[in-house]
């Protein structure tokens, strides 16, 4: 806002020059084409430094621009790229915040267990636990964390969903699953791909995306899920009321399973 200091005088004055330099024109009968367009030049000239001055500069007044006219068109401003990426590195920070989310890994990027614990977003910790729970065959830990009011919506072998509603399905469904899993001797294990999640004080969601590892006989299937998991406080701890979990893509090699 200091700039608006410096710039406003020099308005004023490049207006105030250009009304004089009309007159004296017109006092000795000068009228033509060239005399004409000085002042509207010089008013326009005026009226962008002010533009300057109200928005921060050349970059932020273009950008403002570049960005009023892509709502107009439909399409997504490349105004970026004019200036280059380092002129202005509190929009590029701003704008890759919004696409990808401040504390979630890029989708190339794929966070241990561990490294999802020490995020800095709500229920990092919590989530972390229950994959582990899952990794380590752990159901006592898996379920004093999980309450599952209206039951969940987990991914049977086949990929496909298993509906389950009840606290007794629910035991069932983890107990059976661990025991197939030790049958087949068979090792898993979670990685994270995009963690989001809000915090409404006595309940909130987290949104994950994250590739579900499964070794058999000496061969490793990715199964890429995206789960959203309901949370509730009850007394000081984050409680799992809901899961609801969907397989997007298998990534399994060849003789996988057989």
């Amino acid at each position: 806002m200091q700039s608006i200091f410096i710039v406003l005088p020099m308005m004023i004055f490049i207006v105030i020059a250009s009304l004089f330099i009309t007159g004296a024109f017109n006092t000795h009968g000068k009228k033509d084409l060239h005399v004409r367009i000085l002042p509207v030049a010089l008013v326009v000239v005026a009226m962008g430094l002010t533009g300057v001055g109200l928005f921060g500069g050349f970059e932020q007044l273009a950008h403002i621009i570049s960005s009023t006219f892509s709502r107009f068109v439909g399409t997504q401003s490349h105004g970026f790229g004019v200036f280059g990426a380092s002129s202005m590195p509190g929009v590029s920070a701003l704008s890759v915040a919004l696409a990808m989310g401040a504390a979630a890994p890029a989708s190339d990027e794929l966070l241990t267990l561990k490294e999802l614990a020490e995020l800095d977003q709500p229920f990092t910790a919590e989530t972390a636990e229950l994959f582990a729970s899952v990794r380590d065959h752990d159901f006592k830990t898996l379920s004093a964390r999980c309450d599952d009011d209206f039951g969940i919506i987990d991914i049977n072998p086949e990929g496909g969903s298993e509906l389950i509603r009840t606290r007794a399905e629910w035991e069932n469904w983890f107990t059976t699953l661990f025991k197939q899993l030790t049958a087949m001797q068979a090792k898993t294990d979670t990685f994270i791909a995009k963690y989001d999640a809000v915090n409404w004080g006595e309940t909130g969601m987290s949104v994950v995306e994250f590739a579900q590892m499964l070794e058999v006989g000496g061969k490793t299937g990715r199964f890429n899920v995206i789960v959203t998991i309901v949370w509730k406080k009850v007394e000081d701890r984050w409680i799992e009321a809901r899961w609801h979990s969907s397989l997007v893509s298998t990534e399994l090699p060849e003789g996988f399973g057989a």
